[in-house]
């Protein structure tokens, strides 16, 4: 049987084609895709469930069941997965040890964070997600014009690393520290949070917020809560993800213009902080 939806919410900053303002699929970029197809994969969510709140222009799709949609985004996600970052056990936690003095100064000793300072604990994330955050400061693609203060001040912080090796080197200290995760200080409600995390969130960063290192998703569970309000709301604005080379920023901005308001975003960040790390 066929059937119809509209979809209240248009995230593909892609050229659009006839009444409905289909978007043209074969001009647009796999990563761009991948956020617009997102929502119709979840097309049993989003199926009369327009109230929930997704602004903006209205698209209409018919589809059978939404299995061809569903199919698309399968083979879509397959794609992006080839190719994607492995992690590299390739620094000296020695070296990496001096390196770190500078950074402790923000994120702590332990590098527990330090909200005062707008510095996030790292202790959680993977090695490779570590990486390709620095290389992503050292190069401008994070912390460059329009970023936010706290960016900015990162990527002026990330020249301190002299070259890849350097990086590897801090990265790999990083990983020999422990610390527990923060005091929660926001609320929100976690029971609407995981409706939308699992409609939006749960593909790429796992069920329990775990992460997938295939798809450069950084595990989220642990993280401070202030911190991830942060981003989520630099993506949101446009703040974060904006840049021609941040692919997997690009990716995320998309699918944090999903959350239709301030309280949504608090609702899916309340909802990660009740998921005990692992």
């Amino acid at each position: 049987m066929v059937s119809s939806v509209i979809v209240d919410y248009y995230p593909c900053n892609i050229p659009r084609v006839g009444d409905w303002s289909i978007p043209s699929l074969a001009q647009a970029e796999p990563i761009v895709l991948f956020g617009c197809l997102w929502p119709f994969y979840q097309l049993g969510y989003t199926r009369g469930k327009s109230e929930r709140g997704f602004p903006n222009s209205q698209l209409r799709v018919t589809t059978i069941e939404g299995y061809g949609m569903k199919l698309l985004f399968t083979a879509l996600f397959g794609f992006l997965s080839v190719g994607a970052s492995s992690p590299s056990d390739a620094g000296d936690v020695e070296a990496g040890k001096q390196i770190y003095v500078s950074c402790s100064a923000c994120h702590g000793a332990n590098a527990q964070g330090n909200a005062a300072l707008s510095a996030p604990r790292l202790t959680h994330l993977e090695p490779v997600y570590v990486v390709s955050q620095l290389q992503k400061f050292k190069a401008g693609v994070r912390g460059g014009a329009g970023a936010s203060a706290p960016a900015m001040q990162m990527a002026g912080m990330a020249t301190v690393l002299s070259d890849d090796q350097a990086v590897q080197d801090v990265t790999a200290y990083i990983a020999t520290l422990e610390s527990p995760p923060s005091v929660a200080s926001l609320t929100g409600d976690a029971g609407v949070g995981a409706d939308y995390f699992n409609q939006f969130c749960g593909a790429c960063h796992g069920a329990a917020a775990q992460g997938n290192l295939a798809l450069n998703s950084p595990r989220l569970a642990g993280a401070d809560d202030w911190y991830l309000v942060a981003q989520l709301q630099d993506f949101r604005t446009g703040t974060r993800g904006t840049h021609a080379q941040d692919r997997t920023g690009r990716q995320m901005r998309a699918m944090a213009g999903l959350l239709s308001d301030d309280q949504t975003v608090l609702d899916v960040v309340a909802f990660i902080r009740g998921i005990t790390p692992e």
